[in-house]
């Protein structure tokens, strides 16, 4: 005996294992309401994206990058593209996006997929290349973003200055940790196509070449980076003076009495000189 469509049980083919309907309604109110007051449009989008998602612990997921989300969003009011916001398309880049947020585990990834919607709501791109970033952060490992942060990093003086070196030997050096694992995760960021380098990595070359590696970063690979992903390169601290120059730098200045730096005090005050 055929089923009727009165006989069959309703289900949602697009959201296959998330959330059962009698919490979907709460949870996109929740989401929108969030962000509503910075940017109603977003708040819409959000609302509707959400209209059915599943286990708590992938909501408590997506419910972190939206806070995090309106967090950012309230600093940056200038900078929304309130149109793009309210379209389809974006629409469509949260629902991905969002999708891939309740599956993932890792704290550090969630907060790469949000700042990538922090920079589709403020520096818009075409469709097809956020896609391709996003689906680059869905393939990337915390193992990734150190090696590209690794590669940014500002040239040191003291290695620029040597007779020769090269790539692999700079990356091992600023990332020993993995330095085993260097030419696999090369191989990788040259497949995205963020980097250029597997071909010269263990080549000799000028001490400078090895240790300046900003420029084996392609063009798509810089606009990955610049305004997707929040990976930033890793600042030289200052170097302190050499302890011998730092005493003779004492000795040769003239030294002043160290006096206390006291609070405003009123006119009548007085207070002892010694």
């Amino acid at each position: 005996m055929m089923a009727t469509d009165k006989d069959e049980k309703p289900r949602d083919d697009d959201y296959p294992d998330i959330v059962p309907e009698d919490t979907r309604g709460d949870l996109a109110l929740e989401a929108g309401a969030l962000v509503a007051n910075f940017l109603p449009g977003l708040g819409g989008a959000i609302a509707n994206v959400l209209s059915g998602w599943s286990a708590e612990r992938k909501r408590e997921r997506v419910r972190e990058v939206i806070s995090g989300l309106a967090l950012r969003l309230a600093n940056l009011q200038s900078e929304v593209a309130d149109e793009y916001v309210r379209g389809d398309e974006f629409e469509d880049l949260l629902d991905q996006t969002l999708r891939r947020v309740a599956n993932e585990r890792h704290e550090s990834k969630r907060r790469l997929y949000r700042e990538f919607l922090v920079g589709a709501i403020t520096k818009p791109a075409t469709y097809d290349e956020q896609l391709r970033i996003l689906r680059i952060l869905e393939e990337l490992q915390a193992a990734h973003i150190i090696l590209l942060r690794a590669i940014l990093q500002d040239p040191d003086p003291k290695h620029a200055d040597g007779i020769s070196g090269s790539l692999a030997a700079t990356l091992a050096r600023r990332m020993p940790a993995y330095k085993d694992q260097i030419d696999d995760l090369v191989a990788q960021l040259d497949d995205f196509r963020i980097t250029e380098m597997s071909s010269s990595l263990k080549a000799m070359m000028t001490a400078r070449g090895a240790e300046d590696m900003r420029e084996r970063v392609t063009p798509f690979g810089q606009r990955f980076v610049a305004s997707r992903t929040s990976v930033r390169p890793i600042r030289r601290p200052r170097e302190r003076p050499h302890p011998r120059r730092q005493a003779l730098l004492a000795h040769a200045l003239p030294r002043r009495p160290l006096r206390p730096v006291l609070p405003a005090l009123p006119k009548k005050c007085w207070l002892p000189t010694n």
